[in-house]
């Protein structure tokens, strides 16, 4: 099986920024969340390891919202 340690990220154009960023972004929402049973679903531990993977890949752009507002967004 392929892991993040096994890859090395390739960058593209952010927007019409200038910058760069991978072109794997790396979404947080889950982590610290309940399941309905009371059940952690990423511990801090596991998010730990799993971010210093997504860091050790070449991963630039860390997505840590939780929720979107609705309809609501920013051209770049």
């Amino acid at each position: 099986m392929t892991t993040l340690e096994d890859i090395d990220l390739d960058f593209v154009p952010f927007g019409e920024t200038g910058l760069q960023t991978s072109e794997l972004q790396f979404g947080t929402w889950r982590f610290g969340k309940e399941t309905e049973q009371g059940n952690v679903e990423i511990d801090e531990e596991r998010a730990h390891e799993l971010l210093d993977a997504y860091e050790a890949a070449g991963g630039r752009f860390i997505d840590t919202a939780d929720i979107y507002g609705c309809l609501l967004y920013t051209s770049l």
